[in-house]
């Protein structure tokens, strides 16, 4: 059974010496497939990344509010577009307190929709 090579522009079968090892026919469609998967995953990584420095951005400015003694609700981030479920981690906080961390900022919404956050300097 000859399978065909895994580069799409290409197609070719894969010699019989090479099917166990590799999907491709030769080393010029296993580096340019290899090259493809790399840039997929770029794209995937790089959406990733900015998406954590736009939420990391909007927790910033929102703890900026916080010590300057501005009362912010889940409301306030929420109107700003913060995608609530999103995190990197979780880490507790005085022992009673789950916080979701996204970057160097720590976030909390309690039950009465009071927003807290903290900043990495000041979880220690």
């Amino acid at each position: 059974m000859n399978k065909k090579c895994a580069n799409p522009p290409c197609g070719r079968p894969v010699p019989k010496e090479r099917e166990h090892k590799s999907d491709c026919c030769c080393n010029g469609c296993s580096y340019a497939v290899k090259k493809l998967k790399q840039k997929k995953t770029y794209r995937s990584n790089r959406k990733i990344i900015l998406k954590v420095r736009k939420l990391e951005k909007m927790l910033a400015d929102s703890y900026r509010y916080l010590e300057a003694g501005v009362t912010l609700t889940g409301a306030h981030l929420y109107n700003m577009g913060f995608e609530m479920g999103y995190f990197t981690s979780l880490t507790s906080i005085d022992d009673n307190i789950v916080a979701k961390v996204i970057g160097d900022y720590a976030y909390y919404i309690d039950s009465n929709d009071k927003l807290t956050i903290w900043k990495s300097n000041s979880l220690l």
